[in-house]
């Protein structure tokens, strides 16, 4: 008796699940002492490879008595060295209705930006990113990378030339969709004005500014000659014509102020900020349990020497503030930092794999979350958030498009990210939490060349849609109880 794989909705939950493959020559020597065979497949990637010891089971004999005409008459008894067993069942965090409407939703909005226009438009968005995570636990409840692939294809055999085929295709795909690479997890993108945020955390913590400090945005701002007398612009007064006048912190994260953060970053400095940086996680591994995870980069006195060879100016410190220069984050990080911001300084490990049970019943792992408390006056997470909630309910804010009638109060923050590409969109970054007033999930989402902030919130939008239409039908004390996913092989 074989057994057999199956994957059902395996395109919207690939870069979780993975794929399996045939075990690499060097590896077999070691797996044979493990009960592995060469004919056997193992995980490559994902849940596949993080859970392979519990999915694979033990082999072993059935043997039976059988008439003359085909009939089986009995089944014999074998010793237990020889008795095959199945392999143990994986809990998933993941919540199949919002992994699917995350997946659903970044190919609808790629495709409606790429034709929409617009200024700065070129009409190129092509790939993204969403995750979705449960800001109490840790569990991650949707991890989407678009564009997909279909991990069914790796459980054809050799002789399977249409599946060959598109296996080679996923794998040398040059068209830069690649779509096996997990966006979620390894892409590393430059955060934009999501990270602002964060530099307003490490301003307020050092004393820098507070809630009532303001700032004149009079359309220019330059730096002292002692540190290179460097001028800035407003992108709204270099665009449009107009400046944002007196920026209280509240009203500079609704209004995304590019100038009030340049003169913000540079009265904190670039070693304060990534002290900040570090301790909300970015440009450092999450730590969750699939395999592949990327650290990213953070901007700073190192990479300017490894990169570029040259010595950090204030100039750069100011760029680095609004989540640019060296700044590369992986989305999860996102969901991860402003997860923190929404529990008020509970930084989470975040993981997909909640309960490993055995054939028998028997529970053998479940996860507990883990956190790390950070050391945030509760009044700093109070007035950043009264900023994130106005980006989403102010006239001024910079996602109050996309949440427009939403019967949920919602925080978070637009970025749009130059790249070194030249002529193309700037990427579109959004990161949330929602209901503000009592966080459940917080969402991040990249959309490459979607060319506004405010384009990716439209994501963030349709898979809280969906989140708060479970709400209402499975709502028990407060807590959303998703549709858990089981894995079996």
């Amino acid at each position: 008796m074989w057994s057999k794989r199956q994957y059902i909705d395996g395109e919207a939950i690939a870069h979780v699940l993975g794929y399996v493959g045939a075990i690499p020559e060097e590896k077999l020597p070691e797996l044979k002492k493990q009960g592995y065979n060469m004919n056997d497949i193992i995980g490559i990637t994902g849940v596949e490879y993080a859970a392979e010891k519990y999915l694979k089971g033990k082999d072993g004999i059935r043997q039976i008595e059988q008439s003359i005409n085909g009939k089986i008459n009995t089944q014999l008894k074998l010793s237990s060295s020889n008795v095959m067993q199945p392999g143990s069942d994986v809990m998933l965090t993941i919540d199949m209705k919002l992994q699917k409407a995350a997946m659903e939703s970044l190919e609808m909005r790629i495709n409606e930006i790429r034709y929409k226009g617009g200024t700065n438009n070129y009409g190129d968005a092509r790939a993204g990113a969403a995750v979705v995570i449960d800001v109490k636990t840790g569990e991650v409840l949707a991890l989407a990378s678009y564009p997909t692939f279909d991990p069914s294809a790796f459980l054809a055999g050799a002789n399977d030339k249409e599946a060959q085929k598109l296996i080679s295709e996923w794998i040398n795909d040059t068209t830069g969709l690649i779509p096996m690479f997990n966006r979620a997890i390894q892409g590393t993108y430059a955060p934009g004005s999501t990270f602002k945020p964060l530099t307003a955390i490490a301003g307020l913590e050092e004393g820098v500014i507070t809630k009532d400090t303001v700032f004149y945005d009079g359309g220019t701002w330059t730096l002292p000659p002692q540190d290179g007398g460097k001028t800035f612009t407003c992108l709204e007064y270099r665009t449009l014509g107009w400046a944002h006048g007196p920026l209280t912190l509240q009203r500079a994260i609704t209004t995304s102020c590019n100038l009030y953060f340049y003169w913000l970053g540079y009265n904190t400095g670039i070693d304060t900020l990534n002290k900040w940086a570090r301790i909300f996680g970015l440009g450092e591994k999450t730590g969750i349990d699939i395999p592949g995870e990327y650290k990213g980069v953070l901007a700073s006195r190192e990479s300017q020497r490894q990169y570029r060879n040259d010595i950090w100016r204030p100039a750069d410190t100011c760029i680095a503030a609004i989540g640019q220069h060296d700044n590369m984050f992986t989305p999860i990080q996102l969901a991860n930092y402003v997860s923190t911001i929404a529990n008020e300084g509970k930084k989470f490990t975040p993981y997909v794999i909640k309960k490993i049970i055995k054939y028998d019943g028997t529970i053998l792992e479940e996860k507990q979350p883990s956190y790390e408390e950070l050391p945030v006056n509760p009044e700093t997470f109070q007035i950043v958030k009264a900023g994130m909630v106005d980006v989403a309910a102010s006239w001024e804010g910079t996602a109050a498009e996309a949440f427009q009638g939403f019967k949920y109060t919602v925080a978070g923050k637009t970025g749009t990210a130059e790249t070194s590409e030249p002529n193309h969109s700037s990427n579109a970054l959004f990161v949330c939490y929602a209901p503000a007033e009592n966080p459940q999930v917080a969402v991040a989402v990249v959309v490459e060349r979607g060319a506004w902030g405010s384009n990716a919130a439209f994501v963030a939008r349709d898979v809280l849609d969906v989140y708060f239409g479970l709400a209402e039908e499975t709502q028990k004390d407060d807590k959303i109880i998703p549709d858990e996913v089981v894995y079996t092989k």
